[in-house]
């Protein structure tokens, strides 16, 4: 990342005059090298279709109260109050440490003004096991929480999970396929139609045709990651 020379003072400032226990800017998230498949990347972890409504990745136009950021402004006596960030996570501690805030009251607040240039993974491998590692610790951060801290997060296990139960039944059950296609078919046509959008958007042809496979791949590694650490934090 590449950090704004006001970062520290205008967060500081945000912080106390909202009042608030954590405040956070957005990402421009950037592709890490000038190859398509760097740039779809890029582009498909800030768009809502690939990452959800996580604010901070796809953008905002005001400060808005959310419910985390990257690399956040804390208050000193935050950190006595709810405790540190917890070493069981290898990922997602700012998650765990957020959702904890938000359980004991506290605010957190997204500040469009505050840009940071974000470098998004270099291949498909990394993004992979990037979206792998989100969603495998994720089971383990709603152990700790007590909840899911957002609904945004259950949909990449429940699609992944519909593919699997889906193709079972289908076997199964023949009557079932068609719905089964039916639900594949809708999931393709809301792909092609969010990367037809960011296609006219940064006006290159190949993104249409890169998105999908892009999207699919963020929607199944974060997916079966969760359910693998549902399996690892749950079961055994």
């Amino acid at each position: 990342c590449i950090y704004p020379v006001n970062y520290v003072s205008t967060l500081a400032e945000k912080l106390a005059d909202l009042n608030a226990d954590n405040v956070g800017g957005v990402w421009n998230t950037l592709p890490a090298c000038n190859s398509i498949i760097c740039q779809a990347i890029a582009v498909a972890s800030s768009s809502a279709f690939g990452v959800g409504n996580s604010l901070h990745k796809t953008g905002a136009s005001e400060i808005v109260q959310t419910d985390t950021v990257p690399f956040g402004c804390f208050r000193r006596d935050l950190f006595d109050r709810i405790g540190y960030f917890d070493t069981d996570l290898i990922r997602n501690q700012d998650d765990e440490f957020n959702a904890r805030i938000i359980k004991n009251g506290g605010t957190i607040f997204l500040i469009p003004e505050v840009v940071i240039d974000y470098y998004a993974r270099e291949n498909l491998a990394k993004m992979s096991k990037m979206y792998y590692q989100y969603g495998l610790f994720k089971p383990l951060v709603n152990k700790k929480i007590g909840a899911p801290a957002t609904v945004r997060q259950l949909v990449p296990p429940l699609f992944v999970s519909g593919i699997i139960v889906g193709t079972i039944l289908s076997i199964v059950f023949p009557v079932v396929l068609p719905v089964f296609i039916a639900a594949l078919v809708l999931y393709m046509l809301i792909s092609v139609i969010a990367s037809l959008e960011e296609a006219f958007k940064h006006r290159s042809a190949l993104l249409f045709f890169l998105l999908p496979p892009v999207f699919f791949l963020i929607h199944l590694s974060y997916g079966w990651g969760y359910l693998t650490g549902l399996v690892k934090f749950f079961i055994m």
